[in-house]
């Protein structure tokens, strides 16, 4: 993912999503800064993005069992991002409905274990 393609990921995650809040631009830019290796897109010959995917780092030691979402990934800001972590939480994924079940999922797993 790169800066131009942030506009097109939040329009993916309207159509991904229905109902839910999209990532704003601010927080996607943020996760750039932070780390830029775990914001991954998938997009087709003409450009669109059909696929979005935002991890982060973290020592899971760090984290009680009861840990969720929102204390992992500091409300979503990425600010709990630890350079030195050894667990890659993997914080949203989304495809494009019409571009479901052509491996764009699977795609983000294998990368993951990469």
């Amino acid at each position: 993912m790169t800066l131009d393609d942030v506009l097109g990921v939040i329009e993916l995650q309207v159509r991904a999503f229905p109902g839910l809040p999209p990532w704003r631009f601010d927080q996607l830019a943020h996760h750039l800064e932070v780390f830029p290796e775990g914001q991954l897109v998938v997009a087709n010959s003409a450009g669109r993005i059909l696929g979005s995917a935002s991890s982060l780092l973290i020592d899971w030691d760090d984290y009680a069992e009861s840990a969720n979402w929102s204390s992992i990934t500091g409300d979503g800001s990425f600010d709990t991002h630890n350079p030195l972590g050894k667990t890659l939480y993997g914080a949203d994924m989304g495809v494009e409905p019409e571009a479901r079940q052509q491996g764009i999922g699977h795609f983000y797993t294998r990368r993951a274990r990469s």
